[in-house]
C-alpha cells in the first residue's frame, strides 16, 4: 500500500505543529550513559507500547546530542515528571552540555536516575526505526517504581498546566 502523499511545504508543517501543540502530553525525561559519562533529554512523545511484555515507546530527533546514547544504551530510565520538576524538564530540553550539573541524581547501574518523579522506568531498548528527523525507540519495562502525585502536563507549547477533575 502506497503511503499518502502530504504537502511538505513550510504552512503545512507550520499547520501541522499548530494543531499538535494542542495535544496535551505528560513530561519525562529519558536518560542513558554514553561512554560513562551521563545524558538525556524531556521528551513529551512518550506512551505505552505493549502491555505483554510491559513496553515503552517515545521519539529522539537525530540531531539531538542525546539520541545515539540512547539507541545504542543497554538499559535507559525513564522518568515521569510531577507538576513541582518543571526545572528538571527545562534543563533537559535545553542545549546544556552537562544536564545534571547542579542536579540531585545518582547511578542505577550504568542508567542515570532523578529521584522524586511519579515513576522510575528501568528499561531495555529493544527497536529503534528511523523516520526522516525523528527515531522511534521502543524499550521493555524491566522494573517499575512509582508514587502518587500530579504530572507535569505540556500543552500549546508551555510546561505547568494543572489537572483538573471533574465535569466540564
Amino acid at each position: 500500500m502506497a503511503a499518502p502523499s502530504f504537502p511538505t511545504d513550510h504552512t503545512a508543517t507550520t499547520d501541522f505543529q499548530q494543531v499538535m501543540s494542542g495535544h496535551a502530553a505528560g513530561v519525562a525525561v529519558v536518560t542513558a550513559s554514553g561512554a560513562g559519562i551521563p545524558t538525556g533529554l524531556t521528551v513529551t512523545s512518550l506512551t505505552s507500547f505493549s502491555s505483554l511484555p510491559p513496553s515503552v515507546c517515545f521519539n529522539v530527533r537525530m540531531t539531538a546530542r542525546s539520541h545515539s546514547p540512547i539507541v545504542e544504551a543497554d538499559s535507559i530510565g525513564v522518568h515521569l515528571l510531577t507538576a513541582r520538576q518543571r526545572r528538571i524538564a527545562e534543563v533537559f530540553s535545553s542545549r546544556a552540555v552537562d544536564k545534571f550539573s547542579g542536579l540531585d541524581w545518582s547511578w542505577d547501574g550504568s542508567v542515570p536516575r532523578l529521584p522524586g518523579t511519579l515513576a522510575y522506568l528501568l528499561c531495555l531498548p529493544v527497536a529503534v526505526f528511523g523516520h526522516h528527523d525523528h527515531s522511534l525507540v521502543v524499550a521493555e519495562v524491566k522494573r517499575i517504581e512509582s508514587q502518587e502525585g500530579t504530572p507535569l502536563i505540556y500543552l500549546r507549547r508551555s510546561l505547568g498546566w494543572r489537572l483538573v477533575t471533574g465535569n466540564p
